[in-house]
């Protein structure tokens, strides 16, 4: 996680409440670490499983899910995942009903098989959970969607990736999604691996995409932030440390004041006589 000083000013900066990272490199007992980036956000994350005699003082891989604790939804984890490349939540209140959300950090070797078989987990949660709710998939998905991508990326799993957002009518940025800023997000190749793929009733709540360009944030990413704004909620967040109603003091007349105070000298009086005859009883 060398680029945590940066992460906590994007948090700020973008006010975002669900943040997916792809490939943070923590090791399984550093995870923790993921909660304490930013005041206000709580964490689910997975770390990838490390080869016998791996020494490096860092890990491999690696998913996780900010999202901020004053959100109005329960959050709960989506637990029955076996893949430490997929991590999951579901966000849930009473007048939106279930949003799923899955964080996908897909495999980078050229294995066309470790790629299918994560893809194929994706599907899965994709066409159970899409029953009972809206699904959005964000990550480094490590496929392009895109025609002009395909000079310089797998084709293979290019065209796994592709089946897999048909099967499920999936939009995708360069595709029906119109993007602001660069049309890549993998820097090296300038190519588009990094996705948020939403299902046409969430893109219409599609506020904007945007793709921040290289020097928006300091980082040592090889990769570009993708910010997306959906509107699902006039207030997702909880008002916090408010109350309804506030004495109006300058209002009030010493005859409410004494009463005011007689309400508070009652209870503390019925205290004080029943610890008196409890030491009179222990006595």
């Amino acid at each position: 996680m060398s680029s945590t000083i940066c992460l906590s000013k994007f948090l700020k900066d973008t006010d975002c409440d669900i943040c997916v990272i792809s490939e943070h490199k923590l090791k399984e007992r550093s995870l923790h670490y993921l909660s304490t980036i930013e005041r206000g956000y709580n964490c689910i994350s997975k770390a990838d499983a490390l080869p016998i005699g791996y020494n490096a003082y860092h890990g491999k891989g690696g998913i996780a899910i900010l999202y901020k604790t004053s959100l109005q939804f329960s959050v709960n984890e989506i637990s029955d995942i076996n893949s430490s490349r997929i991590a999951g939540i579901e966000l849930k209140n009473q007048s939106y009903g279930s949003l799923f959300i899955f964080g996908a950090y897909l495999p980078s070797d050229d294995s066309i098989e470790n790629y299918k078989s994560e893809l194929n987990i994706l599907d899965n949660l994709y066409t159970y959970y899409s029953v009972y709710g809206n699904c959005i998939i964000a990550g480094d998905l490590n496929a392009s969607c895109l025609d002009k991508d395909r000079p310089m990326s797998n084709n293979y799993k290019s065209k796994e990736l592709l089946k897999f957002v048909s099967r499920h009518h999936l939009l995708y940025a360069g595709g029906e999604i119109q993007i602001k800023g660069p049309n890549y997000s993998y820097i090296t190749k300038q190519t588009m691996l990094d996705y948020i793929l939403c299902n046409e009733s969430m893109y219409r709540k599609l506020r904007y995409y945007e793709i921040l360009d290289e020097g928006e944030i300091s980082s040592t990413s090889d990769h570009l932030p993708v910010v997306a704004e959906f509107v699902i909620d006039s207030n997702p967040h909880r008002v916090m440390n408010s109350c309804d109603k506030l004495p109006a003091w300058h209002k009030v007349s010493d005859a409410q004041i004494n009463e005011y105070k007689k309400l508070l000298n009652d209870p503390v009086d019925m205290l004080i006589d029943k610890m008196r005859s409890f030491f009179l009883c222990r006595y």
